[in-house]
């Protein structure tokens, strides 16, 4: 079954170790607002170096601001 609309999701970029990265994507939905909700909400909450929403062809829509850590 192929969806007529386009399909987003929010990306992960997250440090492994002192040299490697690793992507962790989300599940995909239809809604592009819902999904900036999302992205919002992980950047709150994660550990990443970079968020942002891909499409379902793997081109990214948008990079989410991720908040600095308080130092101390």
């Amino acid at each position: 079954m192929r969806f007529a609309s386009k399909l987003y999701r929010v990306v992960e970029v997250c440090r492994v170790g002192r040299a490697q990265l690793r992507k962790v994507p989300g599940f995909y939905h239809p809604d592009l607002d819902r999904v900036r909700r999302q992205a919002e909400f992980t950047a709150r909450h994660s550990m990443a170096i970079r968020i942002y929403i891909s499409d379902d062809q793997g081109q990214v829509v948008c990079d989410v601001p991720v908040p600095v850590a308080a130092a101390g």
